[in-house]
């Protein structure tokens, strides 16, 4: 039997692979492709994490305030000189909705995975700028969601659900990194 976080991984690898590409062209290792990865991130994470306090979602999975990383970004930003403010969503038009305990589950699974693949990335960064965000390591939080996902997730429904949250903010993620590269 495929589990939820199987088919989840399945239904999103082509937005993934497409976020991965987008975020790729970013030198992380100078100021200003680093800020302006750094806003990019801001414009489709500040605006899920509000989407998922709002749908209280430390109900479905009672660690969310350890996983929240907001103000980590937003300190990140600040110290490289790209303010943004505590109230803004990244300058998204609308910032998401997450109804059910599967919507939620689907859009934590993206923030998760960006926090394991910023792991990674942290690595290009220079000491000398901040790395809080990239930084940010919560030991066994990605094996603890993929065992909720994996018990929660179980009718089709269900998985149908976090499948269109979870590429919804992979499409997030997507818009606003290639919004930031017009900029530039």
């Amino acid at each position: 039997m495929t589990g939820a976080r199987d088919v989840l991984r399945r239904e999103t690898r082509d937005l993934h692979d497409a976020v991965d590409s987008v975020y790729s062209t970013f030198r992380l290792d100078t100021h200003d492709d680093y800020a302006a990865f750094l806003m990019a991130q801001a414009a489709a994470h500040l605006p899920c994490e509000v989407a998922l306090d709002c749908a209280q979602a430390e109900r479905i999975l009672p660690d969310w305030p350890l996983r929240r990383r907001a103000d980590l970004l937003r300190d990140d930003l600040r110290k490289i000189g790209s303010n943004i403010s505590a109230s803004d969503s990244g300058g998204l038009r609308a910032e998401p909705s997450f109804r059910t305990a599967s919507e939620i589950l689907g859009a934590i699974y993206v923030l998760e995975g960006s926090r394991l693949g910023g792991a990674m990335l942290v690595r290009s960064v220079p000491g000398s700028l901040p790395r809080k965000f990239l930084g940010a390591s919560l030991p066994g939080s990605w094996r603890t969601l993929m065992q909720v996902i994996d018990r929660d997730l179980v009718a089709a429904i269900e998985i149908d659900e976090a499948v269109a949250a979870a590429r919804q903010v992979f499409g997030m993620f997507e818009r606003a990194g290639r919004a930031s590269m017009r900029v530039e």
